[in-house]
């Protein structure tokens, strides 16, 4: 087998060394090739260790083929057909022009190679198995070749030792690849009616393939999670300029300062479906990581197992051929087969000849296609030609294009008659369900693997909870988070670190920063084309200069000339870059993933808080404290006040802070309270970044910490929230001496802040009885473990009057740890449970209302006796044990919604006598109703969906009756007997009733 692994390894080597082009050099002996192409003695041996580690993996791959596949072969005859495969691959004349000639397609190669089989397989001297073994062995090689030769770029003297590291990574990586080839016969059949069957097997390994999703980025110590797709996607909004505007990269817009109400933009936001809908070629624009790819795979999933609704139903069995763009920077972008033929493709068997090609021209295909902006500029020409080849040959199929905003590329597309959506950041409802389905996925994603999470799996709920909590009480972090893919970084740092994000935001920061600058190309490697080569410190440093200019000037954007200007004066003093301010512009717009050109000659940071975080680092850089002082009253300039507090020397630290309280305190005098509790926030917000302080500045902060708490208002409850540890010196021991609002936004700031003695605190601060304060302690529930906060902090809190009403099935296992609870109303809807036994033994429960999963048995309710007075339940089936509700003799409210409908109402006796209201819903044909008349006390009767005929008489004896509702009830209805009451009666609007003239005015009917 080492024979045919060598064969093919020396295949391939030639025509990379050959540079596929020179006739001479193609006659050489291979080690003439590398002797020529590598004169260093050293790298020809390197270059002969890479073939034959290549050898080595393609003869692993086979020989398990061919002992599973021809378990009873003879070694000889084994040994005759290898050898024969080696001998074709030899004999075979793959020059350019047939390597041209059938692009690489395997099918081809095959068909090449079979027209130099050896003399010995042509005679017939193999046996039959071993023709066969021939023959499967020739494709899998084939296979293996057009992908080999596919991967390897066109050899270039000038770099042959650094394309010596391509080829090493090549084999490195050949393993694997040839791992996931399945076992291939590439005379494959061209019926057509195959085709379905091969749409199938497609449709499966695509919904397979493209359902996961790797999160890169933020590098956790020991983990980089990948989760199911289907299960994390949130659809995401998206805005798409109306007919007679302009889309936003294209709207002119004047200089904004900072502040300043933004331009309105006549688009439309809506889900990202509803923006597809109803076009067939689009560009979807988004800035890094706004979830573009993911889109994609989205939609591939969605398209193959038929889930699409309204507007895209039609894309639902579209057939679906995802190309990453960069994948191709090297390469011939694809034609017919080849969309299948790729490394990421979901097909690597042998596919019907022409079998895209057919799907394409039937109108089937969906063609998304990745990352027009990942190829370098020069590169984006061709992508033009291909995209309007396919168009033109292809008038009836979809098209999807991706790329970052590029006023360019959004023009040929757009002229090219593609319809621009741009991807809008997530709304703060959005993030909240994203970090929901993130980790939702994560468990789903692991869930009976041995996989070692960065936690137990139970924890992991745990985590989420701790993220929500820094999400409320940390703007920047809600900010960072409305852009999908730092969301997905968060949380896989929130849960990497044990649901303990650091108390220093800028770690965060600095870990985004390098994740845009450096580490999204690199993990996706991205090829960097032949413009600026900057370092990341070279990178930070011309960022620096244009967010510090942006700040200065009170802008969150400038001009593209100003930008340019802005960068001239810095490379100046930056003797390591060499190239020009509009070349460094264009790679920092394109492949910087912090700056973007929003419109036309307009240049911004994709967040406000990375221009602040680096304009801070500049103010430190060029010792401009004092330029912060004077600014620190302005809101535009607080968060690069606290970005440079962390950046900054404890010299430049303690200037800093001293400068700002004396600014608040000279303030106070001039222009009142508010003026100086701003400052005083800003001082102590400060607190959380400052690394180290003199102990006398340390004091003077603290003292403005006392007259900050309480917070009189939200916003200060966020700011003091971030304070940390220090807030927790400074806090009452209870809150007896404040008014109840300024004690109820304490109560939120103290659990906003997390730090660990937080339930402490809050345990003190919920033995106060004020329902304000109470009504808050229960909200703030929300952001830990439940049972830990019903133990710690609830245990003995009074509540409101000892009395509570939960609505969520989360509370109940925990409703006897709560000591002073003596009435509870449990009400749970839509919401499903399994059954009744979990309220068994919760003594202090007076109201029930719950649907149940399947049939109900009221058995469990019956401990309760004397204690309940409301019951309302519905059901998935029908009751069981109705008689045990004469057991709930304080009973005063009844509703009973069966699936299954009710036919025996005996459970109503002398026992539940003291009903004021009763609902009844789907009484069968046949039930007797005269226990009706016993309920004297009733009041509200409600006999919704009775089968059985009503003989509204029975109803005379029940003097305090108000109100009947006999909505869809047996038709025929006599309201005769109703004529004298004073009650009100509710019908459906169709219902078919007699006596209806007989009614007086006291009679009050509605329909519905």
């Amino acid at each position: 087998m080492l024979k045919v692994g060598a064969a093919l390894a020396k295949r391939a080597a030639r025509a990379w060394l050959s540079n596929r082009t020179s006739a001479d050099r193609r006659e050489m002996e291979l080690a003439e090739l590398i002797a020529y192409r590598y004169p260093v003695l050293r790298h020809q041996r390197e270059f002969r260790r890479k073939v034959e580690e290549i050898e080595d993996q393609v003869a692993d791959r086979l020989q398990p083929l061919c002992e599973n596949e021809f378990p009873e072969l003879a070694g000889n005859e084994r040994e005759a057909a290898t050898l024969a495969v080696a001998d074709a691959l030899e004999r075979a004349d793959l020059t350019d022009a047939v390597i041209f000639r059938v692009d690489l397609n395997p099918i081809g190669l095959a068909r090449e190679i079979r027209e130099h089989t050896p003399q010995t397989v042509r005679n017939g001297d193999l046996s039959e198995p071993a023709g066969q073994l021939f023959e499967l062995l020739l494709d899998q090689v084939c296979y293996y070749l057009a992908h080999l030769i596919r991967d390897l770029p066109e050899f270039d003297a000038r770099a042959s030792v650094e394309m010596l590291s391509r080829l090493s990574s090549i084999a490195g990586q050949l393993g694997e690849v040839l791992d996931r080839l399945p076992v291939t016969e590439l005379r494959a059949s061209t019926e057509e009616d195959q085709d379905e069957e091969f749409r199938d097997q497609y449709f499966e390994l695509a919904s397979n393939l493209y359902d996961r999703l790797d999160i890169l980025g933020i590098t956790t110590n020991y983990y980089e999670p990948t989760i199911t797709l289907t299960v994390a996607y949130l659809s995401l909004t998206a805005s798409a300029a109306t007919a007679g505007h302009k889309s936003r990269q294209t709207a002119e817009k004047a200089e904004t300062p900072v502040g300043a109400a933004p331009e309105e933009r006549p688009q439309d936001v809506v889900r990202v479906e509803n923006a597809l809908g109803g076009k067939r070629l689009i560009l979807i624009q988004g800035d890094a990581g706004a979830g573009k790819s993911t889109l994609l795979q989205w939609i591939a999933i969605t398209a193959v197992r038929r889930r699409f609704v309204g507007r895209l139903s039609d894309w639902n069995g579209r057939v679906p051929f995802l190309i990453r763009l960069r994948d191709f920077s090297e390469n011939r972008l694809p034609s017919g087969d080849e969309f299948l033929l790729h490394a990421n493709a979901p097909q690597w068997g042998p596919v019907p000849e022409g079998w895209v090609d057919r799907v394409a021209e039937a109108g089937r295909a969906l063609f998304l296609i990745d990352g027009v902006d990942e190829l370098p500029e020069q590169e984006r020409a061709k992508v033009r030609e291909w995209l309007r080849g396919l168009n033109v040959r292809f008038p009836e199929c979809l098209v999807v294009v991706t790329s970052r905003p590029s006023e360019g590329t959004q023009q040929w597309l757009v002229a090219d008659k593609f319809h621009p959506v741009t991807l809008e950041p997530m709304n703060p409802q959005d993030v909240r369900i994203f970090i929901e389905r993130w980790h939702n996925a994560l468990l789903d994603s692991t869930a009976g693997l041995e996989i070692a999470l960065p936690c137990p799996r139970e924890d992991v709920p745990g985590h989420q909870r701790s993220l929500l909590v820094h999400l409320d009480s940390r703007p920047h972090l809600r900010a960072l988070a409305r852009n999908p893919l730092l969301c997905a970084m968060i949380c896989a740092l929130n849960l990497d670190r044990r649901a303990n994000l650091p108390r220093d935001r800028m770690t965060l920061y600095e870990a985004a920063l390098d994740m845009l600058l450096e580490r999204r190309d690199a993990d996706k490697r991205v090829p960097v084309g032949g413009g600026a080569q900057l370092s990341a410190v070279e990178k930070r440093a011309l960022l620096r200069a244009l967010a510090w200019w942006l700040n200065e000037n009170g802008r969150a954007e400038m001009s593209r000339e100003e930008a340019i200007h802005q960068l001239r004066l810095k490379i100046a003093s930056m003797p390591g870059v060499t190239q020009k301010p509009e070349e460094v512009l264009l790679h920092l717009l394109e492949r910087s993933g912090l700056v973007r050109q929003p419109v036309i000659g307009r240049i911004d940071f994709v967040h406000r808080t990375f221009q602040e975080f680096l304009a801070a680092k500049e103010v430190v850089e060029r010792d401009s404290i004092d330029l912060l002082i004077n600014n620190a009253s302005s809101d535009l300039w607080r968060e690069t006040v606290l970005m440079a507090c962390s950046h900054a020397s404890v010299v430049q630290r303690d200037r800093l802070l001293n400068g700002i309280v004396d600014k608040a305190f000279a303030l106070h005098h001039r222009e009142g309270a508010p003026s100086k509790h701003r400052l005083m926030l800003l001082a102590a917000s400060c607190l959380e970044s400052a690394l180290e302080l003199s102990s006398g500045t340390i004091r003077r902060v603290e003292a403005c910490l006392h007259e900050l708490v309480p917070p009189t208002s939200m916003d200060e409850v966020s700011a003091l929230a971030t304070v940390g540890r220090p807030l927790f010196r400074v806090l009452p021991r209870d809150l007896g001496n404040l008014p109840e609002k300024h004690a109820v936004l304490l109560v939120r700031t103290v659990a906003l802040s997390n730090e660990v003695d937080v339930l402490r605190v809050l345990a003190q601060y919920a033995r106060d009885q004020r329902w304000g304060i109470q009504e808050e302690i229960v909200a703030c529930a929300r952001y830990f473990d439940l049972g830990d906060y019903c133990d710690r902090v609830l245990r003995d809190a009074p509540l409101f009057d000892n009395t509570m009403e939960i609505r969520s099935a989360d509370w109940i296992e925990h409703l006897g740890k709560l000591r002073k609870l003596t009435s509870v109303e449990i009400k749970i809807y839509p919401e499903k449970i399994d059954d009744l036994n979990a309220f068994r033994n919760i003594h202090a429960l007076r109201g029930l209302l719950v649907h149940v999963a399947g049939h109900c048995d009221i058995t469990p309710l019956g401990a309760l006796r004397s204690r309940l007075g409301y019951l309302n339940l519905t059901c998935d089936g029908k009751f069981v044990g109705l008689e045990h509700l004469s057991d709930l003799r304080l009973l005063r409210e009844l509703a009973l919604a069966p699936a299954e409908g009710l036919d025996d109402l005996g459970f109503i006796g002398i026992a539940l006598g003291g009903l004021t209201r009763l609902d009844l819903s789907g009484i069968e044909s046949g039930t007797d109703l005269s226990v009706l008349g016993n309920l004297v006390e009733l009041r509200r009767l409600g006999l919704r969906g009775c089968r059985e005929r009503i003989d509204l008489s029975l109803l005379d004896g029940l003097a305090k009756l108000e109100r009947v509702d006999l909505r869809d009830a047996f038709p025929g209805l006599d309201l005769g007997p109703l004529a004298h009451r004073h009650l009100r009666v509710v019908l459906d609007r169709d219902h078919q009733c007699t006596g209806v003239e007989s009614l007086g005015p006291q009679v009050d009917l509605q329909f519905f």
